[in-house]
């Protein structure tokens, strides 16, 4: 199509590796290198200034080498008459730890509701699209966001803020304590206002804390992962030995706490620190996500300040943060936060005038915290169907005797090489 606003946008732009206008193209979902989608597109949604389809064109284009880059699309199905066949249906179904809530899970469950009621669903046999149908989206990535949305909420409701319950000066202290520094960190005792951790402990013991998405060193943590590192410890506590060599520091994955916009410290094993991660599966909404702030919380404020008095972060890092903005380091102690029974239950019952999925969290039998898990096993266990997260974390926790290694790839993409020549 040409530029001019009034003709109306006729093409969809599924991996964009060209400069080209949004002007022209409606953007899909992007798949990462040797990842596989499915796309599902209500193309009369997408397009919805065209009265009637007479063609459909899939194209790739390569511009410059036609021997390098390549894309597979297959299993092409063209659905003309697309309706939900669940919508005035009453349903329930549960999710736990064990077959949490994510895409995945929730559309495996309507696949089951439509077996249910296959009478009314004669013809119609896949998941994605009759949640397509259900809510009148656009799109499989619609779908996605809107079924997290659902998880969520079951969680959402009956969150504690995590600041709140930790300090009355929630928008600065417990934030600059979480970056290494505040008087719990600097002062040579602990002061008295710490006492208020151990109130706060009796509140977590059966409730839930949001995760302190707000702060910089937490927000958008899509790696599924957390962890804290200390380098110091108050006298009068039992020893902390250290745990793990650091390998380096990137001051720009956490230039907020660095307070620069770019840099590198390199370690490559001289300097030891002590660090425990915890791992959930990144989708919004899951039961291993429930409880990450529940995580960090007894992780930083429970084993870490008041268990043991350690204190102090990397220069350049967060005390605690997501795992793509903490220090580079060989190994990591771990901990594991569940609660035993609880479920997410999801119900629609338009029979009682309630025309929407509603999902709520009933707890279990009590938060339980486990500090003999294996990091990179619990991570495994929640993401090793994703080989790009498992592949990120295991560089980042890269396992003892490697951090030359580490460093040196690190380095490679500034264009740097290890030598060992001295310099005159």
């Amino acid at each position: 199509p040409s530029r001019n606003l009034l003709d109306p946008k006729r093409c969809m732009m599924l991996n964009d590796n060209e400069d080209v206008s949004n002007e022209i193209y409606i953007y899909g979902f992007q798949p990462r290198l040797m990842e596989t989608h499915r796309y599902a597109i209500s193309l009369g949604s997408v397009f919805n200034r065209f009265d009637e389809w007479k063609n459909l064109v899939v194209i790739q284009d390569n511009d410059d080498d036609k021997s390098v880059g390549k894309m597979t699309i297959s299993n092409i199905r063209v659905v003309t008459d697309l309706k939900s066949c669940l919508k005035d249906k009453d349903f329930t179904f549960e999710f736990d730890a064990a077959n949490d809530c994510t895409m995945d899970n929730f559309l495996a469950k309507v696949g089951d509701l439509m077996d249910l009621h296959s009478s009314d669903c004669a013809g119609q046999d896949d998941p994605l699209l009759e949640m397509l149908a259900f809510y009148g989206l656009k799109t499989e990535v619609d779908v996605s966001r809107k079924i997290e949305m659902i998880c969520r909420n079951a969680f959402e409701r009956d969150e504690y803020d995590f600041y709140k319950v930790l300090s009355s000066d929630s928008k600065h202290f417990v934030p600059e304590f979480l970056d290494g520094g505040a008087d719990w960190n600097y002062l040579k005792d602990l002061p008295d206002t710490a006492e208020r951790i151990l109130m706060a402990d009796e509140l977590v013991s059966n409730h839930r804390l949001a995760w302190p998405e707000e702060h910089h060193a937490f927000d958008n943590c899509e790696v599924g992962a957390g962890m804290c590192c200390w380098v110091d410890q108050r006298e009068g506590y039992d020893d902390q030995a250290a745990n793990a060599d650091v390998c380096y520091v990137d001051m720009k994955a956490s230039r907020h706490s660095a307070h620069v916009k770019n840099g590198y410290s390199i370690y490559q094993g001289d300097t030891q620190a002590y660090c425990k991660a915890w791992a959930w599966k990144p989708t919004g909404g899951t039961v291993s996500g429930a409880h990450r702030g529940n995580a960090l919380f007894k992780t930083a404020f429970i084993d870490g300040l008041r268990g043991s008095g350690s204190v102090e972060q990397l220069p350049g890092a967060p005390l605690c943060g997501c795992m793509d903005r903490m220090p580079v380091v060989t190994a990591a102690d771990c901990v594991k936060v569940t609660d035993a029974g609880g479920k997410v239950v999801v119900s629609h019952e338009p029979s009682q005038g309630k025309a929407y999925i509603n999902a709520a969290y009933i707890e279990g039998s009590g938060i339980a915290i486990d500090n003999s898990c294996d990091f990179l096993s619990e991570f495994e266990a929640l993401n090793g169907d994703d080989a790009h997260l498992m592949h990120f974390v295991n560089s980042r926790v890269v396992g003892d005797g490697k951090c030359s290694e580490a460093t040196a790839n690190f380095l490679e993409t500034k264009g740097l090489n290890i030598g060992t020549t001295a310099i005159a």
